[in-house]
Order: structure tokens, then C-alpha cells, then sequence
């Protein structure tokens, strides 16, 4: 194993770590029901303001049919709501139920809770360095998604 890569791991198991106490600390606020593609299904949906299964499937990288089971059980739950567009009955729409919206909230007071508790302690130079490396990041995980289309 290369320095690099036993570095790399140590960040990994050190970035699990902190969610794991972060998730502790703040476990009564969580929903558990929750699958983390049906949270990214519904943070998409509130950034979207609404959405079409067919944007959904496109920002996942899933078929329309998988997507279709998602905002099934997601709608049996009642974090969703769908509707067909009256002007265009062939176009579904989706919606945040009351109760996601409620959800939704409570997890940007988690998220101001962690920033004021100990991101806050961290130096703004410190904040810019971990956000550019993160940026960095998530720029290559999206490019080599293309890249496999």
C-alpha cells in the first residue's frame, strides 16, 4: 500500500467516524425510514421545485422504471405527493408532502447545529481549503459518470 493510499483511508475512516458520532449526538432528529436514495430523491425534488419522474431518473442515473418504485413507496409513506399536469395529462408532476417538508427543515437545523458546534471552530482558510478539495471531488465522481455514458 502506497503513503497516499494509506492516507486516503485514514480521511475515509475518520470522515465515518464523524458522521457516526455527529449521528449519535443528533440521532432523535433523523428519520430512519428513510433510504439515502430517497433522501436524495427528495432534497432533488425541493431544489427542483417540483419534478417529473423522467428529471428524477436523469439526476439519479436510474431507469424511469426504478424511479417509478421509488415515488411509489415514497407516496405509500406520504413524503410525496404526484399529480398529472392538467394542461398535459401525459406529464406527471411530484411534489414534497407536508411531512418532507417538515423533515427537509429539521435537517438544515442539524446541519446550522453542526456548522455553529464545530465547523465554526475551523479557520475560514481551513473551511475554503476542505470545501475546494470536496469541489474537487464531486467534480471528478460527475465527470467519470459521463465519462461511462
Amino acid at each position: 500500500m502506497t503513503p497516499k493510499t494509506a492516507l486516503i483511508q485514514e480521511i475515509n475512516h475518520i470522515e465515518a467516524r464523524i458522521h457516526q458520532k455527529l449521528r449519535l449526538e443528533f440521532e432523535e432528529l433523523f428519520v430512519d425510514e428513510l433510504t439515502d436514495k430517497q433522501h436524495i430523491v427528495l432534497n432533488f425534488i425541493e431544489q427542483n421545485r417540483g419534478s417529473s419522474p423522467i428529471q428524477i431518473a436523469q439526476q439519479l442515473g436510474i431507469t424511469q422504471s426504478a424511479v417509478s418504485q421509488l415515488l411509489n413507496t415514497l407516496e405509500k409513506k406520504e413524503w410525496i405527493r404526484r399529480s398529472i399536469n392538467p394542461n398535459n395529462r401525459r406529464e406527471l408532476h411530484v411534489e414534497l408532502s407536508e411531512k418532507a417538508k417538515t423533515y427537509l427543515e429539521n435537517m438544515r437545523k442539524i446541519e446550522l447545529a453542526i456548522i455553529e458546534k464545530y465547523y465554526s471552530k475551523l479557520t475560514l482558510d481551513e473551511i475554503s481549503a476542505l470545501r475546494s478539495i470536496y469541489a474537487k471531488l464531486d467534480q471528478w465522481i460527475a465527470q467519470k459518470g459521463k465519462d461511462e455514458e
